[in-house]
């Protein structure tokens, strides 16, 4: 029987990146009919010596192009798989690294770190109505403060006051004659530091630190942790037994902050 050609439009689907889509390229020839075999079978169109090999249900066979009866469909593609085996789920990590130089600071208001502290005139007693056993003498304690609102370290530090003339304190270098019974060149004196920092150890939340130089101390060191905060001076030297001999009584202090 006579089939009848119904002609439609045709839908062509190209499938890619989907479960449905097609494994490689893709190479199909359909006849609509050949001699000795069912309509609609297809065959691959290998060509061998002008032969076209034929692959249908019930085995294969040689067919010469003579062979082939009625319309024809035509497709074939060429697409090239992946380089290498997909993944749905990629991570990459990143590791972010710097540095932080060790750092001490203290404001002292003077681009060399020195200031002169002027104790202008050490007052003794040299009233008519002292008896001989105070002439001479200091009249009161001295006191001097130092302060600074930027200081500290941002590690692990060392904390040092030294004395330039040890425990001597303050000197009179006057080349005198004198009774060293009765009278002395010398004025030793305490310093006390305050900061807001922290021991060493682990982190904690800052208090108010301390160290003191007493009067008969050269020098005093603490290791204490990172800090920053005000940092205050306190010198007091206290009134001597003996009278003071007459000249200028000068020392140096020496606040170190050591990076460890």
């Amino acid at each position: 029987m006579k089939k009848a050609v119904i002609k439609s439009a045709l839908a062509v689907a190209l499938l890619a990146g989907s479960s449905m889509a097609l494994a490689g390229p893709s190479d199909k020839v359909v006849y609509s009919g050949f001699l000795g075999y069912p309509n609609n079978a297809t065959i691959n169109t290998n060509t061998f010596g002008g032969q076209i090999a034929a692959a249908v249900a019930d085995g294969a066979r040689n067919l010469l192009p003579a062979d082939v009866r009625g319309a024809r469909y035509q497709q074939s593609s060429d697409v090239q798989g992946n380089t290498e085996a997909a993944t749905a789920t990629q991570t990459a990590k990143f590791s972010l690294s710097g540095s932080v130089d060790k750092d001490c600071s203290f404001y002292s208001g003077s681009s060399n770190g020195q200031q002169a502290i002027n104790l202008g005139t050490i007052g003794v007693r040299t009233g008519n109505n002292d008896n001989v056993t105070v002439a001479f003498n200091q009249v009161d304690a001295i006191n001097a403060n130092v302060n600074t609102s930027t200081a500290g370290c941002n590690t692990q530090n060392q904390i040092t006051i030294t004395k330039g003339n040890g425990a001597s304190g303050l000197l009179n270098a006057a080349a005198i004659a004198y009774d060293t019974n009765q009278f002395t060149n010398a004025i030793p004196y305490s310093v006390k530091a305050t900061w807001q920092g922290v021991a060493l150890g682990a982190p904690t939340t800052g208090t108010q630190q301390t160290l003191t130089a007493a009067t008969t101390d050269s020098f005093k060191a603490v290791q204490v942790g990172a800090w920053r905060s005000a940092f205050n001076l306190d010198v007091n030297a206290p009134v001597q037994s003996k009278g003071l001999i007459a000249g200028t009584y000068n020392d140096t202090i020496t606040v170190e902050l050591k990076a460890l």
